[in-house]
């Protein structure tokens, strides 16, 4: 049974989603302030989240926030429904990672449940596909100090099924590869402490690893830079122009 979970101080129409979604068959709760619906998105664990933008103690927008920084549950989808809403505030919403949203003048509470079952038959079929994706059962490593970035490519790797670990530093990117050799690693080049070009020389150095396909995400766009990065056999991707999608889909024509 789907779990959906509302977050809503609209006690009226938060009452009537509740009985349409568990008359759907939906395993449903309603929270009716940011802090407590912010709660049970970590502990719950929904299949699906109704976010209202306007809340007591935490408002929408926070909450979509701190969920693109939390791998664990980046990936659970969620359908705005807010009073009204403005190009500015629609960019954001698609900036972090809601896939729909809806004006509540604009639409009945059976249209309401509509948009939630199509968007949970689209989240099934993309797992169902991505189970039988090329980088299934592989093992990559991220290297990336970026957290909303690292966030959002785990989150990926994570509905592909690959087995994917995490490195924020170049010491903790060169522990990793002594603990387990993966399939690849997606590396920055600036991080704290040793940096992206001191990772891929040690992984050229090492016998057991100068092999290993890389692709280097970074906005280094100085010509010497992206040589270098060529000259020691990776692949190389502006940060900035490319989205998660075009990532893995290097990555997939890597490996194959």
């Amino acid at each position: 049974m789907k779990k959906v979970l509302i977050v809503e101080d609209d006690a009226v129409l938060g009452d009537v989603l509740l009985q349409k979604l568990q008359g759907a068959g939906f395993e449903s709760k309603l929270c009716q302030d940011g802090a407590e619906g912010w709660r049970q998105i970590g502990e719950w664990s929904p299949d699906l989240v109704v976010l209202d933008l306007f809340l007591p103690l935490l408002n929408g927008f926070d909450i979509l926030e701190q969920k693109t920084k939390d791998p664990r549950i980046t990936g659970i989808p969620v359908v705005v429904l807010t009073n009204s809403l403005h190009p500015a505030s629609e960019t954001q919403i698609e900036r972090l990672g809601a896939v729909d949203f809806m004006v509540k003048s604009d639409v009945t509470t059976e249209a309401i449940l509509e948009r939630i079952k199509k968007t949970l038959n689209a989240s099934s079929t993309s797992a169902t596909a991505s189970s039988q994706d090329s980088l299934s059962g592989k093992k990559i490593l991220l290297v990336e100090d970026d957290s909303f970035l690292a966030s959002i490519l785990m989150s990926r790797l994570s509905h592909k099924k690959v087995l994917a670990s995490y490195a924020k530093s170049g010491e903790e990117a060169l522990l990793e590869l002594k603990r387990q050799i993966p399939d690849a690693v997606l590396l920055d080049i600036l991080l704290p402490g040793i940096n992206g070009f001191e990772v891929l020389q040690s992984i050229r150095d090492n016998p057991e690893t100068k092999s290993l396909p890389v692709i280097v995400i970074s906005n280094f766009s100085q010509a010497q830079d992206i040589e270098k990065v060529k000259a020691l056999g990776a692949g190389y991707l502006v940060k900035a122009l490319a989205d998660p999608d075009q990532i893995l889909g290097e990555v997939e024509k890597l490996l194959k």
